[in-house]
């Protein structure tokens, strides 16, 4: 079954289950030219246990839009139903030859809007999320990039494996 059928290009799915159903997120190309990548969004679906398919999609983009891509889903099953939650690599100005302004966005369903968590404390030059949460908080972990030479290259060695925990608001 197709859950986009337009031209726009789609790519790098995640996907979660949980008692209270599943989780889908991806990344689209809204323009269609993925040398233009200010314009990519992640995009998230969940599973309707009535109609027994995914339900419309909803794009989600970091505080400063840019490129979105890179995501990771989860839910959180300690809560009544279980909370579903995503994280994800935004680049504000979606150019891969900075990294600066890379960071990791999170985003949880709360009600019936999906809403962003502020993760600025989060180091910058992130990129690589994966999510888990639990009754301890929500826990990260994601590579920084250091620089090498006049650059900090997206690909390579360069990574430093960080984790983070958000308990408490903090």
């Amino acid at each position: 079954i197709h859950l986009t059928g337009d031209a726009v290009p789609d790519g790098l799915p995640a996907l979660a289950g949980s008692s209270a159903g599943a989780l889908l997120a991806w990344t689209r190309d809204l323009d269609g030219n993925l040398a233009t990548r200010h314009d990519q969004r992640v995009a998230v679906a969940q599973w309707d246990q009535g109609q027994q398919k995914f339900a419309a999609f909803h794009l989600l983009a970091g505080p400063g839009g840019g490129m979105n891509n890179d995501v990771s889903v989860t839910y959180d099953a300690t809560t009544n139903p279980a909370t579903p939650y995503v994280a994800w690599t935004n680049d504000a100005d979606g150019d891969l030859t900075t990294a600066n302004d890379r960071r990791i966005a999170v985003a949880k369903f709360a009600g019936q809007a999906w809403t962003l968590i502020d993760t600025a404390a989060l180091p910058r030059r992130a990129d690589s999320p994966a999510i888990a949460v639990g009754e301890h908080g929500l826990r990260l972990a994601f590579l920084v990039r250091q620089a090498e030479g006049a650059g900090v290259p997206l690909l390579g060695t360069n990574g430093a494996l960080w984790t983070a925990h958000l308990a408490n608001n903090t």
